[in-house]
């Protein structure tokens, strides 16, 4: 039941990021560009961006929340012994990640 229960928790964490990181790339590298070759003026594609971000919001919002709780869930073996976030290689990488997490939030 226990490798059941963390295989769930890690799909649900690779399925958010696909989620979030995915629609946050199509917004900004394929959306954008079409953008500027279908209207007319910054106005209106601000306007539209402007939309589509809200709509997206629903989305990305409570997949960031996902994220991070199934991030925590399986992070938890460097949680219980803080030591191993800097004397391991991963222990780095998830203080990095912990970091872009704190910094995404604040903007």
């Amino acid at each position: 039941m226990v490798l059941l229960t963390e295989g769930l928790v890690v799909w649900l964490h690779l399925v958010a990021a696909s989620i979030w990181v995915g629609g946050s790339i199509f917004i900004g590298v394929i959306l954008s560009p079409i953008l500027n070759m279908i209207t007319r003026t910054v106005e209106e594609r601000i306007i539209i961006l402007i939309k589509i971000g809200r709509r997206f919001s629903y989305i990305a919002i409570p997949t960031f929340g996902v994220l991070v709780l199934t991030g925590i869930y399986n992070s938890k073996a460097f949680l219980f012994d803080p030591s191993t976030l800097y004397q391991t290689n991963y222990g780095v990488i998830l203080l990095v990640k912990i970091s872009l997490v704190i910094a995404t939030l604040i903007a």
